[in-house]
């Protein structure tokens, strides 16, 4: 197969294949520069005369020059003549024949059945509609070497109309209401197989009983100290849900050490309420002592598989979680060992021991499970977490009762030891809230006593640096001095913001952040 036109190089340019010959509007608009040498082959032009006649009259209307007045139909139907065929009536009469040493002729008329389809019905060349002059005759052009037309009568079209679409419409509406009608027949003849059916009364009486055995039997197990009889009657699979919990508290030792601190007695299964939504699941209200206390708590239980396995408590509702942005370097302990940072912790029911053995002014803020310790005698730890927790619960970071007394000492004693210093800068005064600098007094002959001290002082931590606390408070001093001039003056002062440092659970130092 050849190249294309467009890929043949310089000089090898077929001029039956040139561009501005092959299209119908650029035909005749070639200058004189571009003709074809004399000598050149001139195309072949099939002798067919239904062809003849075809050239004739496509050339004649592509040839014309173009005239803004002319009908549209006169240019439709030139632009569509390449590409449809046209039928020569056996009763045409004489038609034009092109010779190859001939110049342009023009097309003798032909009748009006012997015309191809397209071509039936366009005006003359002469146009006497009124305000129209005579046009002068189309010409047609040089012919080309476009492929002859096929003779022979076109297919009709297939008409497109409304009616077609909206048969479609019609008919793709129908199945669609024959396809959601026999789903909604297939639906109700199954029952309902795709909704949940509702439980029957043996089936409620069932279930209510295997949740109540669940959750008497767990406490029963923790009551014990049994970790593992009370993990059997929980959903927990301790490989598996090691991967998302930390289960290191699930053991004999925790609970042991739970139940020496606060027992667990008196046990009671209260009603079990099935949910409305998943019948699968099940609230088990359970009353119990705690260290005496009475305690009040919900047990959700599952059935596991659809029944494939017996009903079991879920055991990571209410975990417990800190943060290791709070806590890291703080070394917090629960129950006795490493509480684990940035994890959730599992927990049985029952009370655990909380502390910071590093950071003895911190503890734990008090919110629903988490209670911290008030009495600097006890030997709880900092604070106690009650389990089950009612959500998953993020431990945030308190000043002790006992930080409050270590900060409260630290700074009288700082406070004590400004009013103490005679000299002009005693390093602890703020020279913005100051009666005069310290430079208009002698050095060594200031004699200050506190005037004012703001009550209570409630201290804060440094969130970025827990080892660090400070106050906002008000602390005025009052002094007498020999000032620089040699007279005898007062004046006051109020002190800066008090900062005090901890480590290995004692205040170490003290500065005042102006």
């Amino acid at each position: 197969m050849g190249d294309f036109p467009w890929q043949k190089k310089d000089g090898d340019q077929d001029s039956a294949f040139e561009w501005d010959s092959r299209m119908p509007w650029q035909r005749g608009d070639r200058g004189a520069g571009d003709d074809t040498d004399a000598g050149a082959s001139e195309p072949d032009v099939r002798e067919d005369p239904a062809s003849e006649v075809r050239a004739g009259a496509d050339d004649a209307a592509l040839a014309a020059p173009a005239d803004a007045d002319a009908p549209t139909e006169v240019a439709d139907a030139a632009s569509t003549a390449d590409a449809e065929s046209a039928t020569v009536s056996p009763d045409a009469g004489p038609v034009a024949t092109v010779s190859p040493d001939a110049g342009p002729v023009a097309a003798e008329p032909a009748s009006e059945s012997a015309l191809p389809p397209y071509a039936r019905g366009l005006p003359s060349s002469a146009d006497t509609r009124p305000g129209r002059g005579s046009r002068a005759p189309m010409t047609p052009a040089q012919p080309t070497g476009r492929p002859a037309p096929r003779v022979g009568t076109p297919p009709p079209r297939p008409k497109r109309g409304r009616a077609g679409i909206a048969g479609t419409v019609i008919v793709v509406g129908f199945v669609a209401v024959l396809g959601v009608g026999g789903f909604l027949a297939d639906l109700a003849e199954d029952g309902g197989e795709t909704a949940a059916e509702a439980p029957t009364e043996e089936e409620l009486a069932e279930m209510r009983t295997e949740s109540t055995r669940a959750v008497t039997e767990y406490f029963a197990a923790i009551q014990a100290g049994d970790a593992e009889a009370a993990l059997a009657t929980t959903d927990i699979d301790l490989e598996r849900d090691a991967e998302y919990y930390d289960v290191s508290f699930l053991t004999d030792e925790v609970l042991a050490r739970s139940q020496e601190m606060a027992p667990i007695d008196d046990v009671v299964v209260g009603d079990v309420e099935i949910d409305p939504e998943y019948t699968w699941i099940t609230n088990v209200e359970v009353s119990y002592t705690l260290d005496g206390e009475e305690t009040n708590t919900v047990i959700q239980v599952n059935e596991s598989y659809g029944g494939e396995y017996p009903w079991a408590i879920r055991g990571t509702m209410g975990v417990m979680r800190f943060s290791d942005a709070l806590f890291d370097d703080l070394d917090p302990q629960l129950a006795g060992q490493d509480a684990p940072l940035d994890t959730s912790i599992l927990l049985f029911p029952g009370r655990y021991d909380f502390t910071l053995p590093g950071a003895p002014q911190l503890s734990l803020t008090e919110m629903a499970g988490i209670e911290p310790i008030t009495d600097e005698a006890s030997t709880d730890g900092d604070a106690v977490i009650t389990a089950p927790l009612p959500s998953e619960s993020y431990a945030k970071l308190a000043v002790s009762e006992r930080g409050r007394t270590m900060f409260e000492d630290a700074l009288t004693a700082a406070i004590e030891e400004c009013a103490a210093s005679t000299a002009a800068a005693s390093g602890c005064s703020d020279p913005d809230y100051s009666s005069r600098p310290p430079a208009e007094l002698v050095d060594g002959t200031v004699v200050r006593r506190i005037a004012e001290r703001e009550e209570p002082i409630e201290p804060r931590f440094d969130i970025e640096d827990p080892s660090l606390m400070t106050a906002y408070t008000s602390i005025k001093l009052e002094y007498d001095a020999t000032c620089a001039d040699g007279s005898a003056c007062t004046g006051w002062e109020f002190l800066a913001t008090p900062v005090i440092e901890f480590a290995d659970g004692e205040a170490v130092a003290t500065s005042w952040e102006r």
